[in-house]
This record gives structure tokens, sequence and C-alpha cells, in this order.
């Protein structure tokens, strides 16, 4: 297979005018440590108004307890999609399919990143000789069809910012927040929003004896979640048990710290923050890690608890997707910091920031 280099892929269309590309195919894993996604990255990093989507691969019944997402897919600034059920048939809406290819990848990230409905889709299909061509539809399942699916949600997510319409973010957001207009989101808050959006699955169906019951994201199989845009853009006139803030290319320098201040006035409600960015690419080809520029999120609650993304219990230094969720907070002012750890090749780093509470977000 000949594949097109990252300007001829993604560029096309961008001087077109489209900022989500979804791809629907991909290399399978061969089991190599080492990372060969530069080309992508590197694009996205020069281009960071455009989405990138990926379908996660579908060799996830290939190797139960292995990595099986698709080398392409684990690129650093794209966003992998794993296959979700469907509720056609007994099929269960809150299980990653059995075929959905799973991460980690080489150096230990997370993919996929979400998890979208790829099971029994219907999709456009032409039939017929090109004298008699028609437009029928067809049935088909995998993550080819989960990645458009989730990409044609990311373009939600750029309308409720772009539109100027009172219904979306203009009409929920509060005025002391900078961002209260409307604006073209970056590649990297759509892919935050999308992160941010992630409802827990319960299980991978490995098919009964394969099976894995899901925990709290993330992990390997179903990343951040299955996409629910709900739970993070609320519309005006329907009723929201949260906020949300959230501010875009925000500028980071070395040594240095972007910090929040969230007035938490009801207890006992969720709160949640994500990060994300457009990291540098490394070196085609190196074996060890694939991060370069580490930023570290921070929650802190006014007791002076502090919580790590990713679940972890300290900071995460692989990945450039960083999203910290607790389940009930106190009432009181919670601080979030996000600061540079390494930036060892350009000196500053833009990144998004997402934050969903009871409460109003003020800058420290």
């Amino acid at each position: 297979m000949c594949i097109p280099g990252a300007q001829q892929l993604y560029g096309i269309g961008y001087l077109g005018g489209a900022r989500i590309h979804t791809n629907s195919w991909g290399s399978p894993f061969t089991g190599l440590g080492y990372y060969s996604t530069a080309e992508t990255d590197n694009y996205l990093r020069n281009n960071p108004g455009m989405a990138v989507f990926f379908a996660a691969g579908n060799f996830g019944a290939d190797g139960m307890g292995q990595s099986t997402t698709t080398m392409e897919s684990s690129a650093k600034n794209v966003i992998a999609v794993a296959s979700g059920q469907t509720t056609l048939g007994s099929a269960n809406i809150s299980y990653v399919a059995w075929y959905s290819s799973k991460g980690p990848t080489y150096d230990g990230r997370f993919k996929p990143d979400i998890v979208a409905p790829g099971d029994g889709l219907l999709s456009a299909m032409a039939s017929g000789t090109s004298n008699t061509q028609t437009c029928k539809t067809i049935e088909m399942t995998g993550t080819s069809m989960a990645s458009p699916a989730a990409a044609g949600t990311a373009a939600l997510v750029r309308q409720y910012f772009m539109d100027s319409s009172q219904r979306f973010w203009t009409g929920v957001c509060k005025s002391t927040y900078r961002s209260c207009r409307p604006f073209t989101p970056t590649g990297y808050l759509v892919k935050s929003i999308m992160i941010h959006s992630g409802i827990q699955m319960t299980l991978y169906n490995g098919g009964g004896q394969y099976d894995v019951k899901l925990n709290s994201p993330p992990d390997f199989m179903q990343g951040f979640g299955r996409i629910g845009l709900h739970t993070v853009l609320p519309l005006k006139g329907v009723i929201s048990s949260f906020d949300l803030f959230v501010a875009d290319g925000v500028n980071v320098g070395e040594n240095s710290k972007v910090e929040y201040n969230i007035n938490i006035t009801t207890a006992n409600k969720p709160l949640a923050v994500t990060i994300a960015w457009y990291d540098p690419p490394n070196v085609q080809g190196t074996t060890t890690k694939a991060l370069i520029n580490d930023l570290n999120l921070l929650v802190t609650s006014p007791s002076g608890d502090q919580f790590f993304p990713n679940g972890r219990t300290f900071p995460d230094s692989n990945n450039n997707v960083e999203k910290i969720s607790v389940v009930a907070v106190a009432i009181g002012i919670w601080k979030v910091s996000v600061s540079a750890q390494a930036l060892p090749v350009t000196g500053n780093q833009l990144f998004a920031i997402v934050i969903t509470s009871a409460g109003t977000v003020g800058y420290a």
C-alpha cells in the first residue's frame, strides 16, 4: 500500500476549508517498539486548527492481552477511536466491541482515546456501473465506522463554539469568562472536549472467555470512554447541573505554570478538568518515549488534597492528554494548575483546558 505524505493526505482538505479529517485505514500493529508517526504529529503541530481522527483498528481478537492499535492511530496528536456496540439486537451500548483494537502504544501511552458506536451502522453505498449507478445504504461494522461517527460529533463541537446562536456557547457561558464569545476552536480543544465527555464503559466484550470488566477510564480498551457531549456542552434552556469553562491556546513557558481557582458553592457534585496539546514530533524511529513537551495537570482541594491525572497518584509524563475527575467535591476554593515540567524543543507550549463543575472558575 502506498501511503501519501501528511501534506498530501491532510493538506488538500485543509486548503478547501476542512478542519476535521477522519481516516478509516491503518497498518496493523507490528509489535516493534518504535515511534513511526512523526509526520502526522508534525502536520498537526504546524496546523493546530485541524483535528485528525483514526480508526483504532479491528485487531482486538488477534491478540488478547496484547497491543493491537494501528501504527497510524498511535500518533500523539490524533484522536484514535475504538468501536462500541450499539443497541441493535441484544448488544449493549456500554460494551467495547470484541474486535476493537487495544493499547497501549509501545511507550505506554493511552490509545485508543475514545469510543464511538461502530456496530451495525448504516452507511452510504454506491452500486452499479458508471452509467447505472444508484445510491443505496449498507450495514457495516468496525472502528472504520466509529471514526467517522466521532468526527461527526467533532463537527458539532466546532459549531457549538463558532455559532453565535444564544443556545450554544455564547448563551451559557458566564460573562466573566474571557472566551465568552463565538470563536474557532483549535484541534486540541476539540480533542479536549471529546476526551472530557467520556462515559465509562462496563465491559470489553471478548465473547465470554475473554471478557474484561472495565472500571473508571482511562484504560487501554476504552481510552477515556464513550463520547457523550451532553456531559460537557450545556445548552441554554436545558436544565444542566454543571458550569462549563474553556480556555484555548493557553501559553505556558518552561518552569512556569498557569493557575485557575474554582469557587465551589454546592457540595457533593462532580468536578472534571481536561487538558490537551499538540506535542512536537519526536525523531522518527526513536525507541524511547514519544512525548517531548511535558505538561503537568494538578487539582488541589480546599483542604490541600492533591489529585493527579489519568487515574495516577503522580504526574503523567507519557501522555499529551490529561484528565482529572473528582466524583464529589467539597465546598470551597479548588485550585487547578498546569505547569511545564520540560519543554526541551520550543521553550513554551500552547494547550487547551476544559473544566466542568458546580462552581465558577476564576483566574489565579
